[in-house]
């Protein structure tokens, strides 16, 4: 059997957020899982549970710091997104643990300012188009500014299903459709603001 070693802390413990806790199991780490639906199915897995919403980083970091633990707690991690990577982020800053910044985490979660800063170190990504300009410029692709992955994410072909879909409100990323092969680059923002590509892989 292998000797734990400490403790992970599971911003979490939806479905998404199995194979994190699986893993650090696995390296022999005890599990502390936040989350405040009791059936998520990473309570069962871990050795110690907080039943808190995943946004309410002060009240986690309160309970934590309470918990006589037999062993410090030596990581903190999220699969989640939006204010779950704050949460992560805060709770990793004041225990002293390695964690992206608020910072990294702010760029990370708009899109538009992750455009930005790719561009800044060489990073192709689609040109951005104006919506007053968008009249012949069919097809492309509607991304929320804010979110995950490919969350409402569309593509417009048809200029009245644009003008239909313009009702909405909200802040948005309007980008050209990419005519050759589509790759997708995962990131990662360290302490200082940098960021590494890990894998690319093909997003069709």
């Amino acid at each position: 059997m292998m000797k734990e070693k400490g403790y992970f802390l599971s911003i979490g413990a939806g479905p998404n957020q199995v194979p994190l806790i699986s893993a650090a199991i696995g390296l022999g780490y005890s599990v502390i899982a936040v989350d405040r639906n009791n059936h998520a199915p990473g309570l069962r897995m871990s050795s110690l549970r907080i039943m808190e919403s995943v946004t309410e980083y002060r009240k986690i970091l309160k309970t934590v710091s309470e918990i006589p633990l037999q062993g410090k707690i030596l990581g903190v991690g999220t699969r989640s997104y939006g204010k779950a990577t704050y949460t992560a982020s805060y709770i990793a800053d004041k225990l002293k643990l390695r964690y992206a910044s608020l910072e990294s985490v702010g760029i990370c979660s708009d899109k538009n300012l992750l455009k930005e800063t790719a561009k800044k170190i060489g990073i192709l990504t689609p040109e951005n188009y104006d919506i007053s300009t968008l009249k012949n410029q069919f097809p492309f692709v509607y991304k929320p500014s804010q979110g995950s992955g490919k969350e409402g994410i569309r593509t417009f072909h048809d200029p009245k299903e644009w003008e239909f879909f313009l009702k909405s409100k909200k802040k948005t990323l309007v980008q050209g459709y990419p005519k050759r092969r589509r790759m997708r680059i995962r990131k990662n923002g360290s302490q200082k603001n940098t960021f590494r590509v890990l894998k690319s892989q093909s997003a069709d």
